[in-house]
């Protein structure tokens, strides 16, 4: 369509041309003035004008030739054939001469000048704020401690390094990194829950115990890890307590294998962690069982004056003749003898003895009785008892005849003085 709006006004051109070639003859032949005078052209004669070569007439009565740009002036005014000037805020288009483009100052930066001093920006691109003609990255989400240097592409500031989530995010950097923490500035870590900074300053939190361990390390938050020796105390107060092996006896365990005696007990020679019974003085013929407490050996007895001393056991044991009579048979008051102390194991044996002597010596005695003539009257009480007891004695054997009633063998007999009884 340009091409046909090009020929078209070529013939209109051609046209003019002739009916002006056509007036300027008729002038001459008529010589007629135009009023008013022509501009850019000739009276033709017959009162209207004829335009010079690159002008063309402009209505009414085309007294007025105007330049004539055949492909038009875009932004611009034809001032001249084929010659445009561009209105204000317009340059000329380098690769067209008849057109002309918006002019911004400064130029465009990443966008478009499309109107004097108006800039459109490119894809990805915002007005800066600055309104400077210049348009810069957009990132969204906006870039954090960073710079948006391209679209959705972020620079980090120094200290700060790319969030690997890829969301326009920059994050501080510390190295090395935070131990047990978060960076949270470069080179500065905020440490996590139930930690505390490293005195050391290399970015390395360690943990917290509260009251600190004793005997041990901070292993983790209010967890302690004991020392070799060491372990940890029942009551769960981050405290290791010294261990021993085997336990204290009667004592503390003061540090690694080393006991500390309680008072009254001293240090076991065999170096066992045991602490024995201390007793000052010490017990003579015991053991210390306790402080200052003995416990006699075998045949001794405690020392009523409570030295710790341990006496020998004895027993007094009175041996007597008898007086004996039918209403008191075993009495002691006739004759005393001296006493023996003697161990309380003898005694018994010795009274076992005796007793079996004693019967012994009775039933030997009613033997020879039974083998002599019975005594008319008892010399003494003591052989009445002897008949008595023998009576017993055969009363329960199996193959003895019955003895004689009663009232036979029990006659009251006939004592004689104690001082013949003695010298018979």
């Amino acid at each position: 369509m340009g091409v046909a709006m090009i020929l078209l006004v070529l013939l209109l051109h051609t046209w003019h041309t002739n009916v002006s070639a056509c007036n300027q003859q008729s002038h001459r032949d008529n010589r007629v003035p135009c009023p008013p005078a022509c501009v850019n052209g000739f009276c033709n004669g017959h009162g209207s004008c004829t335009c010079s070569t690159g002008y063309i007439g402009a209505a009414p009565l085309n007294q007025i030739c105007e330049p004539f740009c055949p492909v038009g002036c875009i932004n611009s005014k034809c001032i001249a054939p084929d010659t445009c000037s561009c209105d204000p805020g317009y340059a000329k288009d380098p690769t067209v001469s008849t057109r002309c483009i918006p002019s911004c100052s400064p130029p465009c930066l990443n966008g478009e000048c499309v109107s004097p001093n108006v800039c459109s920006c490119d894809s990805g691109y915002t007005e800066d704020p600055t309104g400077r003609n210049r348009c810069i990255p957009s990132c969204s989400p906006p870039c954090l401690n960073g710079e948006c240097v391209s679209p959705n592409v972020c620079s980090c500031d120094s200290g700060y390094t790319e969030d690997p989530t890829g969301r326009n995010r920059c994050i501080p950097s510390c190295s090395p990194p935070c131990l047990n923490g978060e960076c949270v500035s470069p080179n500065v870590c905020s440490c996590d829950s139930g930690y505390t900074e490293d005195p050391t300053g290399r970015n390395r939190c360690i943990p917290s115990c509260s009251p600190p361990c004793l005997n041990g390390e901070c292993v983790s938050p209010n967890v302690c890890s004991c020392d070799s020796g060491y372990t940890e105390d029942p009551t769960g107060r981050n405290r290791c307590i010294p261990s021993c092996s085997p336990p204290c006896l009667n004592g503390e365990c003061v540090s690694p294998n080393v006991c500390s005696c309680d008072s009254g007990y001293t240090e076991d020679p065999t170096g066992r962690n045991r602490c024995i019974p201390s007793c000052s003085p010490p017990c003579l013929n015991g053991e210390c069982v306790s402080p200052n407490v003995c416990s006699c050996d075998s045949g001794y007895t405690e020392d009523p004056t409570g030295r710790t001393r341990c006496v020998p056991s004895s027993s007094r044991v009175s041996v007597a003749d008898f007086n004996i009579s039918t209403q008191s048979p075993i009495t002691a008051a006739a004759v005393n003898t001296p006493t023996v102390s003697i161990p309380l194991w003898l005694i018994l044996v010795l009274t076992v003895a005796a007793a079996g002597a004693l019967i012994g010596g009775l039933l030997y005695y009613r033997h020879r009785r039974r083998h002599t003539a019975p005594p008319l009257v008892a010399e003494t009480e003591l052989d009445a008892e002897f008949s008595l007891l023998d009576r017993t004695i055969q009363y329960q054997k199996p193959h003895t005849e019955p003895p004689p009633p009663y009232k036979e063998w029990e006659q009251k007999p006939k004592f004689v003085s104690h001082h013949k009884r003695l010298t018979m």
